[in-house]
């Protein structure tokens, strides 16, 4: 089968103008990213990694409340990446 340059043409133009396509199904990373405003919320208010991990496992997204903690540090904003690990002190 012979592809003709105007078909690959017409396809391009057609794929160009295609409408942004509205995604039904997230991945549990994509989930903890839309929830991370309300998770930080919750966990200000005195819930744990743990309590949060079930309250969306009832929900259906499978993830371990050390899988959330990995997902909400790499959502961070890159400020919070850079801080000083813990027990140590930066001399200057």
């Amino acid at each position: 089968m012979t592809i003709t340059l105007e078909t690959i043409t017409e396809l391009r133009d057609t794929l160009a103008r295609l409408p942004e396509k509205p995604r039904t199904m997230l991945t549990a990373r994509d989930a903890v990213a839309a929830l991370a405003p309300e998770i930080h919320a919750a966990r200000s208010g005195g819930y744990g990694l743990a309590d949060i991990a079930a309250m969306l496992q009832q929900r259906g997204i499978r993830v371990s409340p050390s899988t959330l903690g990995s997902y909400l540090r790499e959502l961070a904003p890159s400020s919070a990446k850079a801080r000083t690990p813990r027990g140590r002190s930066v001399s200057s």
